[in-house]
């Protein structure tokens, strides 16, 4: 006898169809997440319990290994100008903290020129005045205390025919300070340069700061000068800057001007630090 057939040979049961249904319909439970900070072996401690004794001195001993690290880290990303600072040298050597050294600028020739309210000075200038590493840190500073311009030359002149037309310094002793750059900079503070003629007296007065770019010689004498050798101020380098006059003319002064020390000293340099 051929055996029996039903139809149904090969339909699931209720029970599996029920099963099917469940595992499409559920949605799959996420992983569960550990708090923040938790060690690796927080699996085998009972939920809702507090991190051991034992934990607690890990974490503080981790603590206070890493932390130095960052302050490392930290320091090492500040600006250079914050962990260096450029100070005089004299023959190679640093210049003690608080020693002033007597210094004596001249211009490279022909002169410096200063250009203001549709005027060019060309002047021979002599300077003097000291440098010094302040004590306890810090950057390098100077003190001009003397500024003589000489043997101007002025076109065109603003005084009267037959007047004698000269640029004299005011507000002396004139503050500087060196910048790091790079170039490293000497920051004069406080400069004031008189437009006088020599009857009618002070024609016009340019004020302000200047910025020029210090740049280092081997040789520290009017010869060395003269030669091109010296260490200077260059004040034809971009960002030296400007003074104003009270009508808010613009006074600009280009040229080079040299730098040396005394004898046993004479060349005078800066570096960074």
């Amino acid at each position: 006898m051929a055996p029996a057939t039903t139809g149904d040979h090969n339909r699931p049961s209720s029970c599996q169809s029920m099963g099917e249904e469940a595992s499409r319909t559920t949605p799959e439970r996420p992983p569960t997440r550990q708090r923040p900070g938790a060690y690796f072996n927080q699996r085998s401690r009972p939920s809702g319990s507090e991190p051991s004794e034992k934990e607690n001195t890990m974490s503080k001993k981790l603590y206070a290994t890493f932390l130095p690290l960052f302050a490392v880290a930290a320091f090492a990303v500040l600006p250079a100008v914050a962990q260096a600072q450029p100070h005089w040298y004299s023959n190679g050597k640093i210049i003690k903290a608080g020693t002033k050294v007597a210094v004596t600028t001249h211009s490279v020739p022909p002169g410096l020129d200063f250009t203001g309210a549709g005027e060019t000075f060309t002047c021979t200038v002599k300077d003097k005045g000291t440098v010094t590493n302040p004590t306890g840190g810090g950057a390098g500073v100077d003190e001009i205390t003397e500024f003589e311009n000489t043997k101007c030359v002025v076109e065109p002149s603003s005084c009267a025919a037959g007047e004698t037309e000269t640029l004299t310094a005011g507000n002396l002793p004139w503050k500087t300070l060196l910048l790091a750059g790079p170039p490293i900079r000497d920051e004069i503070k406080g400069i004031e340069l008189k437009v006088v003629c020599s009857t009618k007296g002070v024609i016009d007065v340019f004020t302000g700061t200047l910025t020029p770019a210090m740049v280092n010689g081997t040789t520290g004498s009017l010869t060395g000068c003269e030669k091109g050798t010296d260490t200077v101020a260059n004040f034809d380098a971009l960002g030296t800057g400007s003074l104003t006059d009270p009508l808010g003319n613009p006074g600009v002064p280009s040229g080079k001007d040299c730098i040396w020390g005394p004898a046993g000293d004479e060349v005078i340099t800066v570096k960074n630090p």
